[in-house]
């Protein structure tokens, strides 16, 4: 078991945290181990925490949304094998009356595109995995919340400037100029060939409701 020590614990925000996120830090025993970004856009605050991280002694960095409610066995994410570990989590999204839940776990498509799972693909797969007694796994394309990054990832997808997030960056799939919040990050996860995978067993909470 990843032991609490050993976790940096990131977040970024230009708004208030969530009462009910710190409520969660604290539950799970990591709030001693919180650090909090406030700098400008979102690549720029990444990459700020990731170069704090590597000045430290600590073997994995975990990122956390200023609206996420972590469960207690969030730090179970680096029981597996795995280069990059994200949980489910879901966002609300208010349409028409109703209030739909959407996985914040992505595929890519062929030409580039990023589409969340649909929640009832992946209860087939947390269903067959109770009944087999293991866990459930997905290896998607990226998260748009809470994942958990091994040390070693961030000297393998460094960038020619000595980054390692982007919001505008270059597709070299298709040719075309991508503007997505960690779409780069984990482009060069992949085309590096680390394995991410998503553990469906660890639910992470999200606050925020978008209206639609």
């Amino acid at each position: 078991m990843l032991r609490k020590e050993d976790v940096y614990i990131a977040m970024m925000t230009r708004d208030d945290i969530k009462t009910k996120t710190i409520l969660s830090l604290i539950d799970t025993g990591l709030i001693s181990e919180l650090k909090v970004c406030q700098k400008g856009f979102v690549d720029k605050a990444r990459n700020a925490m990731i170069e704090d991280f590597l000045t430290t002694n600590k073997t994995h960095l975990l990122w956390v949304d200023s609206d996420n409610i972590l469960p207690a066995n969030i730090l179970s994410l680096g029981d597996l094998d795995a280069d990059v570990v994200g949980g489910l989590a879901m966002t609300p999204f208010f349409l028409s009356g109703r209030t739909i839940w959407t996985p914040q776990i992505f595929r890519r498509s062929s030409d580039g595109v990023t589409t969340p799972y649909e929640m009832k693909e992946l209860e087939v797969i947390i269903e067959k995995a109770r009944r087999e007694h293991t866990i459930p796994v997905v290896e998607p394309y990226m998260f748009g919340s809470s994942w958990l990054v091994r040390r070693s990832v961030y000297d393998k997808v460094v960038d020619e400037d000595g980054i390692w997030h982007r919001v505008t960056w270059n597709d070299p799939d298709t040719g075309r100029i991508r503007y997505t919040e960690d779409g780069y990050f984990f482009d060069r996860c992949h085309r590096a060939g680390l394995k991410v995978i998503a553990r469906l067993d660890v639910r992470v909470g999200h606050v925020k409701t978008c209206i639609m």
